[in-house]
């Protein structure tokens, strides 16, 4: 039997919410990717990516959006948005790109990262953003189904660091 679907309530998120962001952020990564890379190297990427100084300033940048999503006022989730120069193989007009969307492990499979992607797409469509862009790690599977789901396609591929591992991801993108 599928877990019963849960509905968060979404907010913006704010520099307050800078250290919940970071630990949710480095919790969910970790969950994902622990024994996938070498671990000075995910060490070395997670206190750059989630330091919730680095979060504060992403925060206050008004190109940016991070949507928080909370069950019974618990965060479990993000979806974060950014303006961010897109790779040479996306040709869609007015993109904005999907930097994240993290739920705590507990809670996948119940509809919140659901909430979060149309949170997020509704965000970009508020901006004025006529296509929808993200990066997925090749053997992410799971999280590749999901955004296929949801109307990505696959348009290309990119070089991507996490520490000093080089990556190589999919670029996935979607009409608005």
């Amino acid at each position: 039997m599928p877990p019963t679907p849960l509905s968060p309530t979404l907010r913006r998120a704010t520099v307050e919410d800078a250290a919940v962001l970071a630990r949710l952020g480095a919790d969910t990564f970790l969950a994902s990717y622990a024994g996938a890379f070498p671990d000075e190297d995910m060490a070395m990427y997670m206190s750059e990516a989630f330091a919730p100084a680095r979060l504060a300033a992403e925060l206050e940048d008004p190109r940016g959006a991070i949507l928080l999503a909370s069950i019974d006022n618990t965060p479990v989730g993000y979806g974060k948005l950014r303006e961010a120069p897109p790779p040479a193989c996306l040709t869609g007009p007015a993109p904005l790109e999907l930097q994240r969307l993290y739920v705590l492990g507990e809670f996948q499979g119940r509809k919140i990262g659901d909430a979060l992607i149309q949170g997020c797409i509704d965000e970009a469509r508020r901006r004025g953003r006529r296509t929808l862009w993200l990066m997925v790690w090749k053997p992410n599977l799971r999280a590749q189904a999901f955004y296929q789901r949801w109307g990505f396609e696959r348009v290309g591929e990119q070089e991507f660091f996490l520490g000093n591992t080089r990556m190589v991801d999919w670029v996935l993108a979607r009409s608005l």
